[in-house]
């Protein structure tokens, strides 16, 4: 079949070919596009990953540059990341970033350093970066959970009284109002208290609970309060400033800071824009006296610390090319399937039309052929209808 003779056949069967070319259209686009979360997106959709990394460092390490290595840091690495790899731990980051994790979160470790690699991947951008931000804080609050197993160090008896007179090692807990739940679920408030000591904190997931974490406290003993969405965009800084502390008492004290019911608020930018700023009057802080210090006896295991190493947690898109390959597919195979069938059904309805031609007219030929009589007895004419005329019936 020529090309011209196709042409012509789609245009004779152009009343079958329009339909089934809307439905074949239809069905590509089902395959391809699928509608959630209230936008329209390629099926099978696009992920990003967000990659991130943990060092487990000894107390008094003043610089992260330069990773730590040592048998005991490397073996805690190791099971740090083996718990964060946990289910438990997929079904808790998984609440606190608003998505189920399932298998998620995957970690590993080098054998010559303490550092913990890990991916996270996740439906958008947002919720990855969260994710990422919620597995460093989980694994803090996790390993600061009493452990069952007996203490790493040994004790003695602890001095009379410490001197407050510099960096001293301490602990912060912040208290969330159970009313901050009803805060955007993206919304996180970063407390930096310096020399690399990040805290993020979910306010809405955390809302009603307390999060602690072990730091160290300089000289300034300031807070810089950060509100900003995961994604990054900020939206309020606060500096806290707790009461002077003594230059002596019996334990180092730790420090407790309350968001209030309203602490955070909503108002409008110049543009008209939703903003979330902090009500400084709804925010607390306040030194709590501590346990008497534990002194460590020489020989006795360090305690073990983490840092996050990954400060700004970005998001990676990959895959979602299986919606369009599919269409494309499914697309390509209907039309080869469609001009098939127009290619085989024109070419069946020739051959019977020039067969039913074949059967009546007789080649100019073949008029003085003997065997004219042959075909003349086999064509529709004859035999007669009864009552028709002699004269139809052909000469014997």
């Amino acid at each position: 079949m020529t090309i011209y003779e196709l042409t012509q056949a789609i245009v004779r069967y152009k009343r079958v070919l329009l339909p089934g070319l809307g439905i074949l259209v239809l069905f590509v686009l089902v395959l391809t596009f699928s509608y959630e979360d209230g936008g329209i997106g390629w099926r099978g959709g696009s992920k990003y990953e967000s990659e991130f990394q943990i060092s487990v460092v000894s107390p008094g390490t003043e610089s992260l540059s330069l990773p730590e290595t040592g048998v005991d840091l490397q073996n805690a690495a190791d099971a740090y990341a083996d718990l964060l790899a946990s289910a438990e731990a997929a079904e808790a980051i998984g609440e606190m970033s608003g998505y189920v994790l399932d298998e998620s979160l995957r970690t590993n470790t080098s054998s010559d350093t303490a550092i913990i690699s890990a991916t996270v991947i996740g439906p958008s951008p947002d919720l990855v970066t969260a994710a990422t931000r919620n597995s460093f804080t989980w694994l803090v609050d996790k390993i600061q959970q009493p452990l069952k197993a007996a203490p790493p160090f040994t004790t003695v008896p602890p001095a009379t009284e410490v001197t407050i007179d510099g960096p001293f090692p301490s602990s912060i807990s912040v208290e969330l109002d159970n009313s901050l739940s009803s805060v955007p679920t993206d919304l996180f408030v970063l407390i930096d208290i310096g020399e690399d000591q990040p805290i993020a904190i979910p306010v809405a997931s955390r809302a009603g609970s307390s999060v602690s974490a072990s730091v160290v406290f300089e000289g300034a003993r300031s807070l810089l309060l950060n509100l900003e969405a995961a994604n990054g965009t900020p939206y309020d800084l606060l500096r806290l400033a707790p009461d002077p502390l003594p230059s002596t008492a019996p334990a180092y004290p730790s420090l407790t800071v309350r968001l209030g019911p309203g602490s955070i608020q909503s108002t409008t930018d110049d543009d008209g824009e939703q903003v979330w700023t902090f009500r400084s009057e709804a925010i607390t802080s306040e030194w709590i006296e501590g346990a008497p210090i534990s002194q460590q006896v020489a020989g006795a295991n360090q305690q073990i610390q983490i840092a996050m190493l990954t400060s700004e947690p970005s998001a990676t898109q990959i895959g979602g090319h299986r919606g369009p390959l599919i269409g494309f597919t499914v697309l390509l195979v209907g039309l080869i399937g469609m001009l098939t069938a127009v290619i085989v059904a024109d070419t069946w309805q020739r051959d019977r039309n020039e067969n039913e031609v074949s059967a009546i007219l007789l080649p100019t030929e073949a008029l003085g052929d003997p065997d004219l009589q042959v075909a003349i007895q086999v064509s529709p004419a004859w035999p007669p209808k009864p009552g028709a005329s002699e004269s139809t019936q052909p000469d014997q």
